[in-house]
């Protein structure tokens, strides 16, 4: 049996199954987006991954660092120790970027609203 054939061998469940036009789509996606990747997109890509992975880690490090710090306290929070920590430059920081995340989303969400989407009927506008 020669090369071709074995190869046609092969292939016969995916031509059977329509799912070798998948792959061929697949193999075509990955052909256009080498093509058009180059040096500046490459560098952009990686400084938005960076990006992420810096938030993630932050982030990470943060909630390990209070929840070690809620774990070890002894007793209650009162509400005195709420309000004394909202004193904090820090936290009042942290609480004002957390408000204007949630500020630019609504925003978002507000110009999402005046899309029509037919096809899906779980959003009604």
């Amino acid at each position: 049996m020669s090369e071709q054939e074995q190869l046609l061998k092969n292939l016969a469940p995916l031509m059977v199954g329509n799912r070798l036009n998948n792959l061929v789509d697949l193999l075509a996606l990955v052909a256009d987006l080498l093509e058009m990747t180059d040096n500046a997109m490459v560098e952009k890509l990686a400084g938005v991954f960076e990006d992420v992975v810096t938030v993630g880690w932050e982030g990470g490090t943060a909630l390990r660092m209070a929840w070690g710090e809620q774990i070890n306290r002894e007793g209650d929070v009162s509400l005195r120790q709420v309000f004394s920590m909202l004193n904090d430059p820090d936290t009042r920081r942290g609480i004002m970027l957390l408000l204007r995340v949630l500020q630019i989303t609504g925003q978002r969400l507000s110009a999402l609203s005046s899309v029509d989407y037919p096809e899906c009927t779980e959003i009604k506008n």
